[in-house]
């Protein structure tokens, strides 16, 4: 309470210090405005400038005071320094201009309050703070000591009651005062009330305002000279007062009421003998007065305004124990429970009952609160007993139905005039919390240590700053939160990123839903990568978006590695060229084009001729580097929108659109042919390789891309036959042969399968016509188109590999008809049986030619095997050692068509072959092609001095028989002796030359 009455009383005296200099300077105006009399013109207006001068200095003092409008203080500062200026100048002009007043009451008079105005008026205009304190102590000290030098040099010469009746005296007198009053407001001046702890009430500041008018009329009633004036004046403010004081004052009103009646009737005031001291007496009773009833007025409203807010405390601190979430308990000073809150009882789920007349060390023991716990809840209860406040202890505690929970317990002394009287415990249960940070906190170590970028943005604010990233994200891009926190979008994206990428991000945004894509971001440091994104809204408990997570994953080694296998699915590893998958797409999307546009097309089947001896002989490192050189020589011969694909092997294909004729397209053609021609160096190797060209352009009526290939490669393969390094065109004609190849061909699968292939054999003998061997040859009887050539059949049986199967079926037909023979005693020599070069090169052949042999049962003696020069070719020393091994078996070897293909002299007296056969073709022309005739002579002299049987085949007239048989020929097989036969007929025609 002392600090409330102090600093109530301290307001008291900074408002009387406002209300004086308003009180005497008004009190002066109104004597010279309202009551004007007849005294010395010089007097007058030295009280109308203090008058003025006080008025001024009190309202700029309010207005300091109270921190009015900037503007109105401004319009205050302006005044002060106007009056100031203009009371200098005028009083100085007058004194200048009437010598005959004294120094004193002629200038120094009215220049006091003129300088002292001029000054405040600076300072106002500095205004108040630590910068113009020292000048605001400088005024001060100037006006004390005008002031105190002022009232020295008045009162001295004064007498009482006579010279103070005297206005002028009057005046210099009280500007003495005024400037002592300046000084103490320019020391008081920087005290501001509203910055008081405890604020005057707003029904003592009006209990002063009355008392400060109060004062202010009975200094002017005082003032009057005239008795009748001023009992008129006393009585009729004396009735308005009265009835005002008793509304305002309270129990003051009759008090007042009192002192002014007795003050009316005192000899003092009606004889006139104090009348210079009255104002002064009537202000200074007047301000002592309203500054008594401000303070009781104001202490008075503050104890009721206090006793309010205990009760209001009280209600508050009431309704915060009853409705408070959290339980709270109060023990007294020796620790008995006291109280607790309805919080209390539902948490734990107990009855108060429970705790009455238990003390605190009762309701906490060990058997459910750990011992630990329990030590640290005791020592925070026994330090709060103590007056000590303590921080929040936490605790687990063993609940009635064996769960564990956990609190957290504050003990806060309870204070009561300064001695403690007892504790508070304030409990909060935290097992959810704890669990729910638990799991933050499980949450943030699983983003923190996720292999996943991780960036979470909040959607409240604009631009969606980001709050969030894991250190994933910046081991991703190498940006850290601060760079991104505004400008992430644009960072993590560039000129390589999809703008439909990033619309799909800003969409989903806009549209709260979640969006997975896989998008090119940008790292820090300007590189690219692919990121897996996935953007998900999070939502509150109110199903609002409050923020977004961004999953960011790198998957650019499986962006590259998918590229690559998409690569290597369309492009051949060897060359880098298209295969056949991307060649069929770009070869279906050209003929499209071409139709829709009328345009043309060709293609061009490339083929390398017997490119397989390079990887046999050299290897497949050699043959590789050769396709590449190849490859490159080919793209050399390309043209804008080419396109050039390996099949595999040797095969490529080109499309080419820029032609306008036929001849363009053969220029292409013999182009590319030349190019391939040219040598090659690999690995040390110079190596020579042609190709052969199937040309297809698309006609109207085809639509199909494998129509047009399949063209293209028929063309090829008629390329091929023409004998290779050269090209074909594919025709209608050309189609209808392959098509015919290609049906025999699967009808030779069915016909080998279903016994429609049969052996004729024609007969071998000597010049005396006698038996010395058989030939079988295989027919087919087609079950539909007939007999069917062997000329036609088995050259497609030896493309397409049939001929193995063939053979070894001939083989075992054979072996069993002979077999048969044999065991009839019709057979002379031996049965010969063809084998082609890719039968006889078969790994297996030597050891299907043995179980033929078991199976059938013939012996090796009556087998003969006739091979083509050709077979030589091809492993040369590999097929010495196997027709050892066939001579070593008893199974003798024939050379068919001799003359016509390989005829090395060096390998016949090295083979180990006992018969030739003079190919058919030199035999037609011995008897009118006197070169043929020197050839077959030739070859018989060779197969004598070889030791070797000879045997011309084809002879198909008695003129050829003799010629042949005069040069010495022992075996003759033709048309001319016995055609080709079944084996039912041979029998027939053996028993026949035999009788």
């Amino acid at each position: 309470m002392n600090n409330i009455t102090f600093s109530i009383r301290k307001q008291a005296l900074l408002i009387l210090l406002v209300f004086s200099p308003l009180g005497v300077g008004l009190k002066t105006l109104m004597i010279i405005l309202l009551q004007p009399w007849s005294t010395a013109p010089q007097s007058l207006d030295v009280s109308f400038s203090y008058g003025l001068a006080f008025t001024l200095v009190g309202a700029a003092v309010a207005a300091h005071v109270l921190k009015l409008n900037a503007k109105l203080r401004l319009i205050y500062v302006l005044a002060l320094l106007a009056f100031g200026g203009c009371s200098l100048v005028y009083h100085s002009w007058r004194y200048m201009n009437n010598q005959a007043d004294s120094m004193a009451y002629g200038f120094c008079l009215p220049l006091i309050p003129a300088m002292l105005i001029t000054l405040m008026g600076v300072c106002f205009s500095l205004g108040a703070n630590e910068g113009t304190r020292l000048l605001w102590r400088i005024c001060s000290a100037i006006s004390i000591v005008i002031g105190g030098l002022s009232l020295s040099y008045d009162l001295a010469p004064l007498s009482i009651g006579s010279d103070l009746a005297v206005p002028a005296a009057q005046a210099s007198i009280t500007g003495g005062l005024f400037a002592l009053l300046l000084g103490v407001i320019f020391w008081r001046v920087d005290i501001q009330p509203e910055n008081a702890r405890f604020p005057m009430p707003a029904k003592a500041m009006k209990v002063g305002a009355y008392g400060f008018l109060s004062t202010l009329v009975l200094m002017y009633i005082a003032t009057v000279i005239r008795q009748q004036d001023r009992d008129q004046s006393f009585q009729y403010l004396l009735d308005n007062y009265v009835l005002i004081s008793q509304q305002v004052t309270g129990d003051y009103g009759p008090i007042l009421q009192s002192m002014m009646g007795r003050w009316a009737t005192s000899p003092i005031v009606s004889e006139g003998a104090l009348y210079a001291y009255l104002p002064t007496v009537i202000l200074l009773l007047g301000l002592l007065i309203t500054y008594k009833l401000m303070v009781e007025r104001s202490l008075s409203e503050i104890s009721l305004q206090q006793a309010c807010k205990s009760r209001v405390s009280e209600q508050y601190f009431r309704s915060l124990y009853s409705h408070n979430p959290d339980a709270i308990l109060s023990f007294d000073r020796d620790g008995f429970y006291q109280a607790m809150n309805p919080a209390m009882e539902q948490t734990l789920g107990i009855n108060e009952s429970d705790f009455l007349g238990k003390h605190f060390y009762d309701l906490l023991h060990k058997e459910i609160v750990p011992e630990e716990d329990l030590k640290r809840v005791y020592i925070a209860f026994g330090k709060a007993s103590q007056g000590y406040p303590q921080p929040a202890v936490t605790f687990r505690l063993q609940a009635s139905d064996n769960t564990e929970r956990v609190f957290k317990i504050t003990f806060l002394p309870i204070i009561i005039d300064g001695n403690t009287e007892g504790t508070f415990g304030l409990a909060k249960e935290i097992t959810s919390r704890l669990f729910s940070e638990e799991n933050q906190r499980l949450m943030e170590r699983c983003l923190e240590a996720s292999s996943n970028a991780i960036v979470v943005t909040d959607a409240r604010l604009p631009h969606y700053p980001v709050v969030y990233t894991n250190p994933a994200f910046f081991n991703m891009t190498g940006f850290a939160l601060d760079d991104i926190r505004v400008r992430a979008l644009d960072l993590l994206t560039g000129e390589r990123t999809d703008t439909a990428d990033i619309d799909r991000i800003l969409n989903a945004v806009l549209e709260r839903r979640t969006e997975s894509l896989n998008v090119i971001s940008y790292r820090k440091n300007g590189s690219s990568f692919w990121n897996k994104l996935f953007i998900s809204p999070v939502r509150n408990e109110n199903n609002e978006v409050t923020h977004f997570i961004a999953v960011m994953n790198d998957i650019s080694s499986e962006v590259r590695q998918k590229q690559e296998l998409k690569y290597q699915a369309t492009h051949d590893s060897l060359t880098g060229l298209a295969n056949r998958v991307l060649f069929d797409e770009h070869l279906a999307f050209y003929i499209k084009e071409s139709k829709a546009n009328n345009g043309s097309l060709a293609l061009l089947f490339i083929d390398l001729d017997d490119f397989k001896s390079v990887n046999d002989t050299m290897g497949h490192k050699v043959g590789d580097q050769l396709l590449i050189s190849v490859t490159e020589r080919l793209n050399a011969c390309l043209q804008k929108n080419d396109i050039l694909a390996r099949f595999g092997g040797d095969e490529f294909v080109l499309i080419t659109t820029h032609y306008s004729s036929l001849e363009d397209i053969i220029f292409i053609s013999d182009k590319i042919l030349d190019q391939i021609r040219q040598p090659y160096s690999v690995e040390g190797n110079k190596l020579h390789i042609s190709a052969s060209i199937g040309i297809a352009t698309l006609a109207e009526y085809l639509t199909s891309p494998e129509k047009l290939l399949q063209q293209a490669d028929m063309a090829m393969f008629k390329a091929k036959q023409q004998g290779c390094n050269t090209y074909e065109i594919f025709s209608d004609d050309l189609s209808i042969k392959l098509s015919r190849r290609v049906e025999l061909r699967n009808d030779l699968d069915e016909a080998i399968k279903k016994e429609q292939l049969y052996l004729q054999y024609q007969p071998l003998v000597d010049v005396t016509g006698d038996l010395i061997g058989l030939e079988a040859l295989v027919r087919w009887q087609h079950p539909i188109k007939g007999p069917i050539s062997p000329v036609d059949f088995i050259p497609i049986a030896e493309e397409t590999g049939q001929v193995t199967e063939l053979g070894t079926w001939v083989l075992r037909r054979a072996c069993l008809d002979a077999l048969s023979l044999v065991n009839k005693g019709l057979l002379s020599g031996r049965v010969a049986v063809n084998l082609s070069p890719m039968q006889f090169h078969r790994p297996d052949f030597l050891k299907i030619l043995r179980q033929v042999l078991d199976e059938t049962g013939l012996p090796p003696e009556y087998l003969e095997l006739e091979l083509t020069e050709g077979i030589l070719m091809w492993d040369t020393e590999g097929a010495i050692d196997l027709l050892n091994m066939l001579t070593n078996m008893s199974i003798t070897i024939a050379i068919d068509d001799f003359g016509t293909g390989f005829s090395s002299l060096s390998y016949l007296k090295e083979l180990p072959i006992g018969k030739i056969k003079i190919d058919k073709s030199f035999v037609d022309g011995v008897t009118i092609n006197e070169r043929d005739a020197v050839l077959c002579k030739g070859i018989i002299t060779l197969a004598h001095s070889l030791n070797l049987k000879i045997i011309a085949e084809g002879i198909e007239a008695k003129e050829q028989y003799a010629f042949l048989r005069d040069c010495g020929c022992t075996g003759f097989q033709g048309y001319y002796f016995a055609k080709p036969m079944s084996y039912t007929m041979l029998q027939s025609w053996i028993n026949i030359i035999d009788t």
